[in-house]
């Protein structure tokens, strides 16, 4: 792991010395007199002279940066990312450290500057060592004074994991410059914590995992992409003869919904929910995934359920990475029961031993067919579906209902405890979200500021859930709750939106799902809330956005249930410029004297008018997306994956695409390089994009995929049925349905 070191830290460059060197003026008593020792004999920090360390100086942004590219063993690059950084010791440190994440410095695009010669925070380093150590998601408010930083999640991880200790009087003071000696603690400290994480004696895992690789790829259409194979259970193919079919093999590629990836002490693994209930795999090799431990839907059956139904949907499973929960979502549809009168709710998990997932709690809630997380998952937004027979009349479908988890925990012993405090606020939230009536709110992003945006009919509407902010709905300043969070920004997005309420076209579809990129703006809360996985080196594309400031956009996907493909969801790119007056929150008669806000669209992608389109009934609609370093990766039901450059937000543009024939598209999920692309029919495929996609993306050549041949098509509808509600954009295998909710005649 020998790296080098920084500046003021660091005047000469490592070599082959002799000895390690000593300091006269660091005493062997100094507390971070073993740190120094040790990271001067591997050649991570130098002295300023032979003897001389000057312990209680301080340091620049760039010797800082040297010294983290050193601990971390990155090649130094010839790359100049910084305008202020053209040259010196310290610049190719800084484009390795800019290059593998840990640094972003400030402005945006070909402006961006780094302060190389400024005197470093307490809490940048901190920032730092938390991009190169990516440790687990810490406590809460471990030093008191740590509301004068946006940084505190960083910190409280750091501190968790023993790399920081802050002071006596539990203060960490932040803002103040850190000391040389200080920081050559916190490195030595953060090498041990890595030192930790590698195994004693062989990994558990090994002699426990069984093989879910299939390596069978799929016939279909693909360009830009490396397929590696797809996850599927390890009893997949097996026999399972029945007395109408000897020959019969089991299938159990597809039906996952929800994919979460997970970091244990022996490594990372993947968490899927589905039809199937809940399954976690051993992801340590990418390549080849081994299945853990799952917990069948049987077990998932509440009182009244018929357990042999499918389970639904749990399409967007949030995880507490502390407390090592999952909360997932159930649909009233889930085994088989009636949209308008089936449980809904979520229920806790422990995944802290994924060979033995174990359902904890069910808390019914007014809605379910999504759970997310909000502030560190503290407490959960549930929204949708369509309205229960009990709702208000006036409701077309539920807003989100809140619930406070708060109270779980572990004890010393690891047991999870405080269960029977769980408990539901009466009063939902985000109601009136179309034109002043209570409509669908489908699901939750929560943003790198803290922000959690809604998505559904009537639009994004984006919320505070903590801190003292000013609502522009009430004209005044006031404290967030997660029960009583305060409107930020938000409008309607799309092309429906000037529809009457009763119009079939609005009502067949919904935004579905969002991301608002603000690359370091504000903290880095996305990674603890958010079903985003880790992605080590590598930004949401919001330093991407053109001449767009980070968090200026908004990525949304309009999932519109209608034919023909021209007329499905599409992806849009939207400005909320000037969108946090309050606008999103008009009453229905503010909406008769103003008319409705919506937001102003910089730019849209469909496969309507990139080929990939033939027939009506071929959904053909956008669905859940996941972005990185300017690419966003998503899935579109019938015409598969689709990879776009979106560095141009005004011209989003195909550079890869993957459609295995009769797929569903679902959902993508990133860790490194790899793209784990959720089929809900054939498993989750491994994709890497190759260098045909680096090339249309480096010189902006739109890549166009054929029109689906009529055979294709076939394969899409087989064994599938509209949704009752939604139409065929949530398209479902008929087992799923209630029998009264089956569609009557041919499909």
């Amino acid at each position: 792991m020998a790296l080098l070191s920084a500046a003021a830290l660091v005047t000469t460059t490592v070599g082959a010395a002799a000895a390690p060197p000593t300091f006269d003026d660091v005493h062997p008593t100094s507390h971070h007199a073993e740190a120094i020792a040790a990271l001067a004999e591997q050649g991570i920090v130098v002295g300023k002279r032979d003897t001389v360390f000057d312990p209680g100086g301080t340091l620049t942004r760039a010797q800082f940066a040297t010294i983290v590219t050193r601990a971390a063993g990155l090649t130094p690059s010839s790359e100049r990312p910084f305008t202020d950084v053209t040259g010196g010791s310290h610049a190719d440190a800084i484009a390795a450290a800019t290059e593998a994440g840990i640094i972003f410095g400030y402005g945006e695009g070909d402006n961006r500057t780094f302060r190389p010669n400024d005197p470093i925070r307490r809490d940048h380093v901190a920032l730092m060592l938390h991009r190169w150590l990516q440790p687990p998601a810490g406590g809460q408010a471990t030093f008191s004074d740590l509301h004068q930083t946006p940084y505190a999640p960083q910190i409280n991880a750091l501190h968790d994991v023993e790399v920081i200790a802050g002071r006596t009087d539990r203060t960490f003071n932040p803002l103040n410059n850190i000391r040389r000696d200080q920081t050559a603690t916190l490195v030595h400290r953060g090498l041990r914590y890595l030192d930790s994480l590698e195994p004693d004696g062989p990994n558990p895992w090994d002699e426990l995992g069984r093989d879910a690789l299939n390596t069978d790829m799929p016939e279909g259409d693909v360009s830009g992409v490396t397929y590696h194979g797809r996850i599927v259970h390890p009893d997949h193919g097996t026999p399972a003869p029945t007395e109408d079919d000897p020959e019969a093999t089991l299938n159990l590629a597809g039906g996952t919904s929800g994919v979460n990836p997970v970091r244990y002490a022996e490594g990372e693994a993947l968490v899927t929910s589905g039809t199937f209930g809940l399954r976690i795999y051993d992801v340590r090799d990418p390549y080849a995934p081994k299945m853990l431990g799952e917990l069948p839907r049987e077990e998932l059956a509440l009182p009244g359920d018929n357990p042999e139904r499918n389970y639904h949907t749990s399409e967007s499973m949030n995880i507490d990475k502390q407390r090592m929960l999952a909360f997932l979502s159930r649909d009233p549809r889930a085994f088989a029961n009636p949209q308008d009168s089936g449980p809904s709710g979520f229920y806790i998990i422990d995944i802290a031993d994924p060979t033995n997932p174990e359902v904890l709690h069910f808390q019914q809630v007014g809605a379910g067919h999504t759970t997310t997380c909000v502030n560190g998952c503290q407490q959960l937004w549930s929204g949708g579906p369509s309205r229960a027979a009990t709702d208000p009349a006036d409701w077309i479908a539920r807003p989100i209902f809140v619930s406070d988890v708060s109270s779980v925990e572990r004890n010393d012993d690891g047991e999870v405890v405080g269960i029977d405090s769980v408990f539901t606020y009466k009063d939902p939230v985000d109601t009136g979200r179309f034109r002043g009536i209570t409509d669908y709110a489908h699901d939750v992003q929560v943003d790198q500021q803290g922000v959690a945006w809604v998505s559904g009919r009537g639009g994004v509407r984006g919320y505070w859930t903590e801190g003292v902010h000013h609502d522009p709905v009430l004209g005044r300043t006031r404290t967030a709750y997660a029960h009583n969070p305060v409107p930020f920004a938000g409008g309607e997005v799309g092309e429906y939106t000037g529809l009457p309420v009763d119009d079939g076209r609005r009502l067949a579809g919904a935004i579905h799902n969002m991301e608002r990129p603000v690359d370091g703006v504000e903290g880095e809360k996305a990674w603890l809330d958010s079903e985003r996985p880790r992605r080590p080196g590598a930004g949401d594309g919001a330093s991407m956005g053109g001449d767009y400031a980070p968090g200026e956009l908004v990525y949304v996907t309009d999932e519109n249930f209608t034919s023909p493909c021209a007329d499905s969801g599409k992806f849009y790119i939207a400005s909320i410029e000037g969108a946090d007056q309050g606008q999103a929150w008009r009453t229905a008669a503010q909406v008769e004297e103003l008319g409705a806000y919506e937001l102003e669209e910089v730019g849209r992608w469909s496969v309507a008018d990139k080929e990939g389109t033939s027939n009506p009934t071929a959904s053909c609609s956008a669905h859940y997306f996941n972005m990185q370093d300017g690419i966003v990766a998503g899935g579109w039901y019938g015409q598969g994956f689709r990879f776009l450059d979106v560095t141009d937000p005004t011209d989003p543009m195909q550079i890869a695409y993957y459609r295995p024939n009769g797929g569903s598209g679902w959902s993508t999920h990133w860790i490194g390089e790899v793209i784990y692309a959720n089929d809900s029919r054939h498993g989750i495929h491994i994709l890497t994009l190759d260098g045909e996609a680096a090339t249309a993306a480096e010189t902006r050549t739109e890549v166009l995929a054929p029109p689906m041949t009529a055979q294709q098509v076939a394969g899409f509808e087989e064994d599938l049925v509209a949704d009752p509600i939604f139409g065929w954009s949530c398209a479902l295998p008929a087992s799923e349905l209630a029998p009264e909710d089956v569609p009557a005649g041919d499909l």
